[in-house]
């Protein structure tokens, strides 16, 4: 069982319940191929259900090729994707290609 405001990991297939409803799995990932020094982004897939209602959603991390992450000047707010959905605001805070990804879940009032 998670907890809402907790760094969470989520690994490939993996299902993420928390205290009330909500659940999260982690189904895929993708990318979009780059331009030469153009902007990178790859896409985590994400289904998310609350009871009865489900939805498919996407989180991206994003970057500039050929640069790392500490040379692209992306802040962390403009290099992860954060998105609410519901009642709850998911925010990505790591990002591991085809493998995991971390997340923290906030539940909007508390």
């Amino acid at each position: 069982m998670k907890t809402y405001g907790e760094l969470i990991e989520l690994m490939i297939n993996e299902k993420a319940h928390f205290e009330d409803a909500l659940s999260i799995i982690l189904t895929s990932f993708s990318h979009k191929r780059p331009y030469s020094s153009g902007p990178t982004k790859a896409t985590a897939h994400l289904t998310i259900t609350n009871g009865t209602e489900t939805q498919d959603l996407l989180l991206s991390v994003h970057g500039i090729e050929g640069k790392s992450e500490y040379q692209d000047g992306l802040t962390p707010s403009k290099r992860f994707d954060s998105l609410l959905w519901s009642e709850y605001k998911i925010q990505m805070e790591d990002f591991n290609y085809d493998k995991s990804i971390k997340i923290i879940v906030t539940k909007r009032g508390e």
